[in-house]
C-alpha cells in the first residue's frame, strides 16, 4: 500500500483491485480501526498522543539511529489511547475496561540533543494479545515532496479501514 499526505487529503495506491487509481480520503475524517493505530497512519497521531503522557520520567540515555537520545516513559490513559478510534473500537476497549479496569498503555519517547523526536514506543501488554508500535523519525527538517496522484485517477471513498491503514 503506497500512502501520500497531500493538503487535507490522504492518498491510498498500490491495490490490486484498484488497477492503479487511488482513493482518497480528507485526513480528518479517518479513525483508527485497531489498537495502537493512527487513523491512516499519521505520525502526527502518534506525537500528539505522546504528547499527552502521563506519569513521565527519565529512563535514561540511549543512542537512537546513532544519535544520542534521553529516553523517557509514562502512560497514556484511556481517552489519548481511543482518540480518534472507529466507535465499535472504542466500545470494545470500554468492555475491557469494565472487565479488567482502567486501560493503561505504557509510552515512551526518546528526544535528541536538539529537542526531536527520535522514537516513540507504545505497548499495551494484554498477554497473548499484546500490542506495540514503535515509531522512528530522521531527516528532521529534510522538505519531504509528494504530488498528489491526477485527478483522473483519484476516487472519493467515504472512510478506510483495515489492518494496512490503521
Amino acid at each position: 500500500m503506497d500512502e501520500i499526505f497531500r493538503g487535507e487529503n490522504v492518498y491510498f495506491g498500490g491495490f490490486a483491485e484498484m488497477e492503479g487509481s487511488w482513493g482518497a480520503v480528507r485526513q480528518d475524517e479517518l479513525e483508527a480501526h485497531y489498537a495502537l493505530r493512527a487513523p491512516g497512519n499519521d505520525p502526527r497521531h502518534v506525537l500528539a498522543q505522546v504528547a499527552r503522557m502521563k506519569d513521565v520520567s527519565k529512563a535514561g540515555e540511549e543512542r537512537v539511529n546513532g544519535a544520542a537520545a534521553v529516553h523517557y516513559k509514562g502512560t497514556l490513559d484511556q481517552k489519548t489511547v481511543t482518540l480518534r478510534m472507529a466507535k465499535g473500537m472504542r466500545e470494545k476497549i470500554d468492555q475491557l475496561r469494565e472487565l479488567a479496569g482502567e486501560v493503561a498503555v505504557d509510552a515512551e519517547v526518546w528526544i535528541d540533543a536538539e529537542g526531536r523526536i527520535v522514537r516513540t514506543r507504545l505497548d499495551w501488554p494484554l498477554g497473548a494479545a499484546s500490542v506495540r508500535a514503535t515509531m522512528n523519525l530522521a531527516k528532521h527538517g529534510l522538505a519531504v515532496e509528494a504530488a498528489a496522484p491526477d485527478k483522473a485517477d483519484i476516487v472519493p471513498l467515504p472512510t478506510l479501514g483495515g489492518p494496512l491503514p490503521g
